[in-house]
């Protein structure tokens, strides 16, 4: 290899710089706990709540650690780079340099890969208190039973997700965290005053702008200030993959997080490079990084999952024209609550609730007057086809068609 060619040392010196620059995303400390390992696993047993204080009476009452506590086993992980030994003679550009780079980066990723994985797995994965980790029947002692895991419904009338809606389910997630409660039935987030408010990509916008608006008179933007008692921070994950219609919340100021991180071996990278049977063989040289860690979870009653469902059109239709919508309505009080788009037919006659509808939605519908206002009855506004004189009873053959519909079959209800 040619004296002017970057050399093995250079390289490897090049990734520590750059690991060192960039450690990571900052969210990953904001919600875990950081713990050093010198064996293949580590239990966790002070997962549990520690005493609160009592009156002195006959005694002191010791509660030791819990015995249901968590084990977290390391596991090993590696990422290695193949360099072939001509591009290295050629790199006039410092394309190698760039690839060490983001190596580097990917390797301070890391973290934010494993914990992204817990929390998409939270709704089937057990923590601590043998539940899942988000889950609506936690309960420790006196606790009572407690949930983790909460859907926020919109206002009718709210078809999309808006700022607005956005920020009450958010509320909504912290005024959760801080109504858990311990295994001695006292307040366990008496004291939060940081939340981190994680959301999928595809909710980042309109998160982005609920949380750029104060909540109170004299709060700040980002993060924003709750009645100068909250301080809440957004981030977007893009490993959320499939949440579409959630987030969550996170309690940032405990002792005890959300998450664990455990290491073993730290971060290390080694190449098979100059002079060796790789390089005489294939003119290759490799640069391999490796490292004994995992991840686990902590404390459950730092967290919120958030679902947001909207609300949805309301439309106020007839028994009967409800009948033959079944597939695409579900009955909401005296009104049917619209579940997928509905197609109406030029010249239909339904009684449609507007002011629960948006323009544009308003936009698409051609309504016809009714032929005969002599008959006012809601019941009646799908009038049926009169019946053949030699056949009385063909006036039933409507219902019958609404039997095929909902079935399952796409076939379309016919004018009426």
């Amino acid at each position: 290899m040619s004296a002017s060619a970057l050399s093995s040392r250079a390289i490897i010196g090049s990734f520590y710089r750059r690991l060192k620059q960039n450690s990571g995303l900052k969210w990953v400390e904001a919600i875990s706990n950081y713990f050093q390992s010198d064996q293949d696993s580590e239990t966790y047993n002070w997962l549990g709540q520690v005493p609160v204080m009592r009156e002195w009476a006959g005694g002191r009452q010791a509660k030791g650690f819990t015995t249901n506590g968590l084990t977290i086993e390391n596991k090993h992980f590696e990422a290695t780079l193949e360099v072939p030994v001509k591009d290295l003679r050629r790199d006039k550009t410092g394309q190698t340099r760039i690839r060490i780079n983001e190596l580097a980066d990917r390797t301070n990723s890391h973290w934010a890969q494993l914990l992204s994985k817990l929390i998409v797995n939270g709704e089937s994965t057990v923590c601590y208190d043998g539940q899942y980790f988000f889950d609506t029947d936690h309960e420790e002692g006196k606790s009572g039973q407690q949930s983790n895991k909460i859907t926020y419904t919109g206002e009718t009338g709210e078809t999309s997700l808006k700022e607005d809606l956005f920020r009450r389910a958010m509320l909504k997630g912290v005024e959760s965290i801080l109504s858990y409660k311990d295994d001695q039935g006292e307040p366990f987030n008496e004291d939060a005053s940081r939340f981190l408010i994680m959301v999928p990509t595809v909710m980042w916008h309109v998160a982005k702008s609920a949380i750029a608006v104060p909540l109170a008179v004299g709060g700040g933007t980002n993060p924003i200030k709750v009645l100068d008692e909250l301080d809440i921070t957004l981030v977007q994950n893009p490993r959320l993959t499939g949440w579409e219609n959630k987030f969550v919340v996170f309690r940032c100021d405990s002792s005890v997080q959300a998450f664990i991180r455990q290491e073993e071996k730290d971060v290390e990278i080694q190449a098979i490079a100059e002079g060796s049977e790789l390089e005489f063989k294939e003119g290759k040289h490799w640069y391999g990084v490796d490292t004994w860690r995992n991840v686990g979870y902590g404390y459950w009653q730092n967290t919120c999952l958030v679902s947001i469902e909207l609300a949805g059109l309301v439309l106020g239709l007839s028994d009967e024209q409800a009948k033959i919508r079944s597939l695409q309505l579900k009955k909401s009080g005296k009104n049917y609550q619209v579940l997928t788009n509905v197609e109406f037919k030029k010249g239909e006659i339904i009684d449609i609730v507007t002011k629960n509808l948006t323009k544009a939605t308003l936009g698409q519908l051609e309504l016809a007057e009714p032929q005969e206002k002599a008959a006012p009855s809601k019941e009646k506004a799908v009038p049926a086809k009169p019946a053949a004189p030699t056949k009385p009873a063909a006036a039933k053959t409507a219902p019958k068609k609404a039997e095929t519909q909902s079935t399952g079959q796409t076939e379309k209800p016919k004018d009426v």
